[in-house]
């Protein structure tokens, strides 16, 4: 099954309701991250996403 996280959607400049922007896309066992930017750590820690979970 394939999951997509937005895991930030702002702009350039994060605003309080909506961080950098980066994507998470999960497909059966495999993770992975486009477009981390700044605070993208912080959003996998709210999303429950661990850092050793991704692959690519």
């Amino acid at each position: 099954m394939l999951s997509i996280t937005f895991l930030g959607t702002s702009g350039s400049i994060p605003t309080v309701e909506r961080s950098m922007p980066a994507i998470a896309l999960k497909y059966e066992k495999e993770l992975f991250l486009w477009d981390c930017g700044e605070c993208a750590q912080r959003q996998m820690m709210k999303y429950k996403i661990g850092y050793g979970s991704i692959n690519a």
